[in-house]
């Protein structure tokens, strides 16, 4: 059985969960993945960042009449929204684009399903807007999101290869 890295099959299905923003007017080339070099000033745009990992408990579980130890993680990815627009209208427009990732991201099944859905669960935990003003208005907003799912040891691991 080949390893299973919860942690990047999150990942991309958020990715996916941001890719689904192409139906509001947002080119697939304006969505990207751990990007440094987009700005508002071009108009709308979606980067997912990776986000820290962390432990957050150690687990005793029971799977198929087994002892199993898990370790509960959790990850800090952001996903940050660009816009431009008048000074008028950029953060409520940022706003309602933070409010649809909210909840493409918090009501997504397959999300839960991938943490684990007796353990995992999905949260947000805030955002920082950032927008800059002048002849026209460009602004960011980074929101952030706090994921838990199990770290299991027999998922990560590969069982060793047959000798030659």
């Amino acid at each position: 059985m080949p390893a299973i890295d919860r942690r990047e099959l999150i990942l991309v299905r958020l990715f996916e969960i941001c890719q689904s923003f192409e139906a509001a007017d947002l080119p697939l080339r304006r969505i990207r993945r751990n990007a440094t070099n987009i700005s508002g000033n071009s108009g709308k745009a979606i980067v997912l960042m990776d986000g820290t990992e962390e432990p957050i408990t150690e687990i005793k579980a029971t799977r198929q009449g087994m002892a199993v130890k898990l370790i509960g993680m959790m990850m800090l990815p952001k996903i940050q929204l660009f816009n431009n627009g008048s000074s008028d209208t950029i953060g409520t427009s940022l706003n309602a684009l933070r409010l649809e990732m909210i909840v493409a991201v918090q009501d997504d099944a397959e999300l839960a399903e991938i943490g684990g859905n007796s353990y995992g669960a999905v949260n947000y935990i805030g955002c920082e807007p950032e927008i800059e003003t002048g002849e026209k208005a460009e602004g960011r907003i980074d929101v952030k999101f706090a994921i838990s799912y199990p770290l299991i040891g027999s998922e990560i691991r590969t069982p060793p290869l047959p000798p030659p």
